[in-house]
């Protein structure tokens, strides 16, 4: 797998631009130059930082706060799919810098929590069902994730597809019911993750 890498500054560096996606996927669409990419990622990252504010956490400081992330994205991945998966790795982002010690104050390092990536894969469903009613995009995987979803079944995806070893165990996870409901929808299904995102050494 090759990967192209993009550093993102503190998000609050970012230019706060309320961009609707679907304008955002028809920039992407008009073959930018390599200025314009990155300011496309700049918009989408700042999209992501818009969503998660509504959600409304108490501030706190972060030993990682002023630290930058670095965001790689497969190569191999659809340019209709690229916004969806610029999002799920904006609000990874996020919870590297700032949202995982909201969530854990007493913390001393950040470390990758199910509620991070839980979080990260509903923003790309609901950015992708955005981009899909408008445009009407196709695409495999991020059409299982919609499907997922809308069933309700998003924590026990995530748990079962892409659980780490040093995840707690979440309570009410409905695993049994899961597995009955993914034995009938998810029959052909491949799970898939294009975008990472790491922190910079400095």
């Amino acid at each position: 797998m090759r990967w192209d890498v993009l550093i993102v500054a503190d998000t609050r560096e970012l230019e706060v631009v309320r961009m609707h996606p679907a304008r955002t996927f028809e920039a992407a669409n008009r073959e930018p130059s390599r200025f314009q990419y990155h300011l496309l990622v700049g918009l989408i990252v700042s999209y992501a930082f818009i969503l998660t504010v509504t959600v409304g956490c108490a501030t706190s400081t972060a030993p990682t706060l002023n630290q930058k992330t670095k965001i790689l994205i497969d190569q191999s991945t659809p340019k209709d799919a690229l916004p969806a998966w610029l999002i799920y790795a904006g609000e990874r982002s996020l919870w590297m810098k700032t949202k995982f010690y909201q969530e854990h104050p007493s913390a001393s390092s950040y470390r990758y929590t199910f509620r991070e990536e839980l979080d990260a894969r509903n923003y790309c469903a609901r950015i992708w069902i955005e981009l899909k009613e408008k445009n009407g995009l196709q695409n495999r995987y991020l059409d299982d994730l919609i499907l997922v979803q809308k069933s309700g079944f998003l924590p026990e995806y995530v748990w079962s597809y892409f659980r780490s070893d040093d995840w707690v165990k979440p309570e009410g996870l409905l695993l049994d019911d899961f597995d009955k409901w993914r034995s009938v929808h998810l029959t052909e299904h491949i799970p898939e993750t294009r975008a990472n995102v790491l922190f910079t050494g400095n």
